[in-house]
């Protein structure tokens, strides 16, 4: 094993030592940033080492870092750069090698759709930091990237993540791929031309999410470089190194997993289903920065605007799908999360002609 991987697995292994899940992620996703910065006469692996990094350029993808510890990176690459934009022409130096094995599989995936679920099935092997959810609705699909632990908007690395997982597409990808929407959770800079620029639409800011939209018909259009047997080769190979890395899951996470479909059948029944003592979770959930309320809030809260973007749903159907005593105790629920109430959230997501629908729509959510 090489220095550098040495540094990596340290690194993991001081993380499991303590008892306490620490989000990792892959020197290797440095890559193009690395790039970009080399384009500009600026020494990368200099500039990394100021953090404990190893050169991106050469690590390998299983050389992973603590969060907490490159949690500067991005305010040192700004500074030195001087460029506030430097996030997205960062981005522009994406290509086959930046997630190593997952870029592949991704790109030689027979459609869109394939290769999305490719990225979400061993996205664990660059990172557990982050994850991307996909919704469909009303002929339009939106990619949404989820920071893990949840936390208040930084706009350099949203920029950086929306727009590598754009450019990607746009150079391996379906012909002709486009976006109909970009949202961002920061507030709007000074100018957003460069933004225009790499997009190809102005983006929306302060929005709730940190997502790209594009029409639906995209998912089942065949990617350039589609390869059955590629795609066949490297999965074996994926599958048989991410067990290893499914073993730092947060405890977070696998409380969710127990939270299906807006059911909540309270943290002493999930401890119990998850092995362990309720003390014990609570402790563990403390130790990752949230709590059993705000994990399961979350999920309420996801569903909750899930079910409100179908329009055959009346909100009394919602609230009690949601489990809630009834509709003013749901109101004041999703007032709280959100800044707004449910018939807010519908007219935005909808549109102002929406009305909401008659009792009796509700079949299966789940």
């Amino acid at each position: 094993m090489s220095a550098n991987a040495d540094s990596g697995a340290a690194a993991l292994s001081g993380a499991a030592v303590s008892g306490s899940w620490v989000p990792t992620v892959s020197a290797r996703l440095y890559r193009p940033i690395a790039l970009a910065l080399a384009a500009r006469g600026i020494d990368a692996d200099a500039l990394f080492a100021e953090f404990g990094m190893p050169s991106p350029a050469s690590a390998g993808w299983d050389v992973r870092m603590p969060l907490p510890q490159i949690a500067g990176v991005w305010g040192r690459l700004l500074e030195v750069t001087g460029d506030a934009c430097f996030a997205l022409r960062a981005a522009e130096h994406v290509d086959l090698t930046t997630c190593d094995v997952i870029t592949y599989l991704e790109s030689a995936a027979s459609t869109l759709r394939e290769a999305l679920h490719k990225k979400f099935a061993y996205l664990p092997l660059m990172t557990n930091a982050v994850e991307w959810t996909l919704d469909e609705l009303d002929g339009e699909v939106s990619l949404t990237l989820h920071e893990r632990p949840a936390r208040p908007p930084l706009a350099p690395v949203a920029e950086y993540l929306l727009a590598a997982r754009h450019v990607f597409l746009r150079q391996f990808g379906p012909p002709g791929w486009a976006l109909t929407q970009v949202t961002f959770r920061h507030e709007a800079p000074a100018s957003t031309s460069e933004h225009r620029k790499l997009f190809g639409i102005e983006p929306a800011f302060s929005s709730a999410y940190d997502r790209l939209t594009f029409l639906g018909s995209w998912l089942d259009a065949p990617m350039r470089g589609r390869d059955a047997a590629l795609v066949d080769l490297l999965s074996r190979y994926a599958e048989q190194v991410l067990p290893q890395f499914a073993l730092q899951q947060s405890w977070q996470e696998r409380v969710r997993q127990q939270l299906t479909g807006g059911s909540d059948p309270g943290i002493a029944a999930v401890a119990r289903a998850l092995g362990t003592s309720l003390r014990s979770l609570q402790r563990a959930l403390a130790e990752e920065g949230t709590s059993y309320v705000e994990v399961a809030n979350r999920e309420r809260r996801a569903l909750a605007e899930q079910l409100l973007r179908r329009r055959e749903l009346c909100i009394s159907e919602i609230s009690a799908a949601l489990g809630f005593s009834g509709s003013p105790a749901f109101h004041r629920a999703f007032r709280r999360w959100t800044g707004v109430s449910p018939g807010e959230f519908r007219s935005r997501a909808l549109g102002p002609m929406f009305s909401e629908p008659e009792r009796g729509a509700l079949h299966e959510l789940r």
